[in-house]
């Protein structure tokens, strides 16, 4: 029947539509893609029928995405063949593309290469337990047998760099990555010159160099399916965010992650090993199952967990088991003990804090147990982190060794130690342990124990009455038990859906603020050009709408981290002078061509010129949000005005500053007025209509003034104005050392030398751009690691500042930082100016920028006056 529809449905309507449909069907090309087996790249979950469907990888993925924009369908060729078959069956015509080829000479004239699609690097590694060679120890490498693949463009790499660096080698050539990887388990050669797209999770990384792009290649005179993926890779530069670095991230953020050793955690460890040093460590000796003393020995979670790193690591160490708590806490500053395995951030309960020595890496929260568990709860509700905590005078080495071991297990160690320790059977379940770990449930229990024998031996008699009362118990029991479980799976989940927010939250920002920063800034350089008066409107539609989708951003995401907890009140010294003097500067741009009356009434600047202690950031945010609802809202030839007092307040040391904001806008009803600070809520009158908006400016506002314990009231009458009153309760401090007002805006920023660590193309243009015609000469590298090297390898003051971008590929922004700083062979490397340039725009970004060792933090989209006004700053202060 439905053949019978179709035909008649063919018949009326002709051929004609069959026609165009096979043309629009003719025009999706079938290719033959090259997929040879190459872990986290091309890699298969199962074989057989229909297998490749069900492919994981980097180039999997890239395929994908390619697919969802280009007009391709793929046939998969070639799994069990090498890299080096792929390039000779594209050159017959076997296959029409493969991708991850690098250039080279010789490809470059058998071959057309698309526009890049990931970037690599050239890594040496060893195996894992091979102490003969260490992280940039290239004296050691002299004399090395490396083994390669045979056509691998990383060859011609490794004899530049060996060159370079001034260390001999020989090769020994395989036909694929599983036999060169065997050949090292096998010990026939001392290491392999590979890509880091290789899995090389069992080995250790000596080296890494070279950094390249990579593309997808096609035979030279296969134009049109070259063009076709081109198409397909700039529609997914302009729709799928920064795709390029999510891949990396998602298949071999882990790998880049390897435990990897510098010589001077190595010396450290020889160090340990022979004697020459000692590494005492303890923990609590009374929280079961987290740590407690059995048969005189200390077990449990932590100290079996800690006992696991130490052997990863490949350090010895000597356990002291503390008598009781006030003999642990005492350990703390008498330097009997190197490693606390308990550590937590200082608190009233505990005496480990930052400022006596150094916490490792995080390795689970404190309240774990409780999470796994289904019989007890051991230590209440608190979720801290739980880290190791490395006394002051120990090794530094030590906490650095730690942590490079916590954030490379993936062995579910942990996971079996909770299980271990948390599930109790009759072989492993005591009565003293039950005393142990509830004494006063122990004690509840015995009391409920002999009452009720006195309660049975009163009413023997009534058995009946005794069974029901037991049945009721039971029925109870059963039910808290219940709920306690529903409340610590609750709990759990909670802290999951945080987690997964925060996350979220990051990445969104990220990956918008990207794309934004070159619309942006592209538009900013055109506007600069010379154009006719068509192109220079278009220019400027563009830009008021790029800064209006960008406040859209913004507000959608403070309003969201709002909500999860991640904003916080960070008050800092600030004049007030100047936070209201930003405030104006920013409200007289809205003011640009508009016919309005605007007046400010504040107090002398002898009286206003005082430093307080508040948030400058949301202050500003809030003023500017009110003001410029005042301009939208108001009609030409009305009146706004803003009026600063700074009153006394009721505590001591402290002021109120009040700000009244009125205008004879279009005001707001009565019934608008009660969902004013709502989310989403605007007033459905035409000025309010047409003018585009979150209906988030409100909300977020409101929510800044009552985390900063302060007050906002409005009164508003429809049709005749609005009037506004924020009261802010401010600390007065004392006038900053640092403060020298005006000095940086005078310094000259003709030929600083800027070193532009910015892996994202488009991002380095734009900057470079600028800060060239400021009169800087710029160099640019593309990741962390290329940063490090290139400023070591300088002669010291080569550069004046470095530009760091934060997610970058092979080592970000942070570890970067970190390296540089710890340079001890250049004497500028703890003192030149490192400031963040990055889409990551958070609060807790710019903390951890700092913790990082960066001196600013600027968030893309960038803005040039603000990186200018900071380059002098930071440039000045180190003057």
């Amino acid at each position: 029947m439905t053949f019978l529809v179709w035909l008649v449905g063919s018949l009326l309507t002709g051929p004609l539509t069959s026609l165009a449909a096979a043309s629009e069907q003719a025009d999706i090309r079938k290719v033959r893609v090259g997929y040879f087996e190459f872990p986290r790249y091309h890699e298969l979950q199962e074989k057989g029928a229909g297998a490749f469907d069900s492919g994981t990888g980097y180039g999997c993925d890239f395929l994908s995405l390619l697919r969802r924009y280009a007009k391709l369908n793929y046939e998969f060729v070639g799994y069990d063949k090498s890299w080096q078959d792929m390039l000779d069956m594209l050159r017959r015509g076997e296959i029409d593309m493969v991708t991850s080829a690098t250039k080279n000479e010789e490809r470059l004239k058998e071959f057309a290469f698309s526009e890049p699609i990931g970037k690599s690097m050239a890594i040496i590694s060893v195996k894992k337990d091979d102490q003969r060679y260490h992280y940039s120890d290239y004296k050691s490498f002299d004399g090395m047998v490396l083994g390669a693949i045979v056509g691998n463009s990383r060859n011609a790499d490794l004899a530049r760099f060996a060159k370079l660096k001034g260390f001999s080698y020989t090769t020994k050539m395989y036909r694929t990555a599983d036999e060169v990887k065997k050949a090292l388990q096998r010990g026939e050669v001392d290491g392999i010159i590979s890509s880091n797209l290789r899995n090389y999770s069992d080995e250790k990384i000596v080296a890494s160099f070279a950094a390249h792009d990579f593309y997808a290649i096609v035979r030279k005179g296969d134009q049109k399916l070259l063009e076709e993926i081109n198409y397909g890779i700039q529609q997914m530069d302009l729709h799928e965010g920064d795709w390029r670095n999510v891949l990396h991230y998602k298949y071999y953020a882990s790998t880049a992650n390897g435990l990897v050793f510098s010589q001077r955690e190595q010396a450290y460890i020889d160090a340990v090993k022979s004697g020459r040093k000692k590494i005492v460590a303890t923990a609590l000796p009374d929280t079961d199952p987290y740590s407690y003393v059995e048969n005189g020995k200390l077990v449990g979670i932590i100290p079996d967990y800690f006992a696991y790193l130490m052997d990863t690591a490949g350090l010895p160490y000597e356990v002291k088991i503390a008598k009781d708590r006030k003999e642990f806490e005492q350990w703390v500053f008498n330097d009997s003990v190197n490693a606390f395995m308990d550590g937590r951030p200082a608190s009233p309960n505990t005496p480990l804090s930052t400022s006596y020595g150094v916490m490792t890496e995080p390795y689970m929260p404190l309240a774990i147990a409780r999470a796994n568990k289904r019989s007890y709860d051991v230590l209440g509700k608190e979720n801290v982190p739980q880290f190791v905590y490395i006394t002051k005078n120990t090794d530094r080495e030590l906490a650095s060794i730690l942590s490079k071991c916590i954030k490379a297990d993936n062995s579910g160690r942990l996971d079996e130690l909770v299980d271990k320790y948390t599930t109790f059977d009759k072989d492993n379940f005591s009565l003293m342990r039950m005393v142990k770990l509830k004494p006063w449930t122990f004690v509840a229990l015995l009391l409920t124990f002999l009452g009720g024998g006195i309660i049975i031996f009163l009413i023997s008699r009534n058995n009946r009455t005794m069974r029901k009362m037991a049945a009721q118990q039971q029925a109870l029991a059963t039910s808290l038990q219940e709920k306690n479980e529903q409340l610590e799976r609750s709990v759990m989940l909670e802290q999951q859906a945080n987690k997964a927010r925060r996350e979220f939250l990051c990445n969104m920002s990220h990956d918008i603020r990207t794309p934004m920063n070159a619309i942006i800034g592209f538009t900013e350089i055109a506007k600069q050009q010379e154009l006719n008066k068509e192109a220079s409107d278009c220019l400027e539609k563009i830009s008021s709408s790029s800064e209006h989708l960008l406040d859209l951003i913004n507000n959608v995401l403070d309003l969201s981290r709002i909500e999860s907890g991640n904003v916080k009140f960070n008050p800092v010294p600030v004049e007030l002078f100047t936070v209201t003097d930003a405030v104006l500067n920013i409200v007289m741009g809205f003011l640009a061509n508009r016919d309005l009356q605007f007046e400010v009434q504040r107090p002398a600047p002898r009286e206003e010129r005082r430093w307080v202690l508040t948030d400058s950031v949301r202050l500003r945010e809030i003023l500017v949000n009110i003001l410029g609802n005042a301009v939208k809202f108001t009609k030409d030839g009305g009146h706004i005005q803003l009026q600063e007092e700074i009153l006394p307040s009721h505590n001591a040391g402290k002021i109120l500053v009040q700000y009244t904001i009125t205008d004879t806008g279009v005001g707001m009803s009565k019934e608008f007025m009660e969902h004013l600070f709502d989310e989403f809520t605007q007033e459905s009158s035409d000025a309010r209509t047409l003018y585009r908006g979150s209906g988030l400016g409100m909300a977020i506002t409101k929510r800044y003034v009552e985390m900063m314990g302060g007050s906002i009231l409005v009164k508003s009458t429809k049709d005749k104005g609005t009037t506004f009153v924020v009261g802010i309760p401010m600390k007065v401090t004392k006038v900053p050392k640092q403060a020298i007002l005006g000095e940086a805006e005078k310094f000259s920023l003709e030929g600083v030398h800027v070193l532009l660590a910015e892996d994202n193309d488009l991002n380095a243009e734009i900057a470079m751009l600028q800060l060239e015609k400021q009169g800087m000469v710029v160099k640019r590298v593309e990741n962390g690691q290329e940063a490090v090297e290139t400023f070591a390898d300088q002669p010291a003051g080569s550069f004046d500042v470095i530009l760091m971008d934060i997610m970058m590929p092979l080592m970000n922004g942070y570890e970067a930082t970190k390296a540089i700083r710890s340079l001890e062979s250049r004497p500028d490397a703890a003192k030149i100016p490192i400031i963040a340039m990055t889409a990551n725009a958070f609060a807790e970004d710019v903390e951890a920028a700092h913790a990082a060792g960066m001196d600013a933090h600027l968030s893309k989209p960038i803005d040039m006056k603000e990186v200018l006004q900071t380059l002098r700053r930071c440039l000045q202060n180190q003057k």
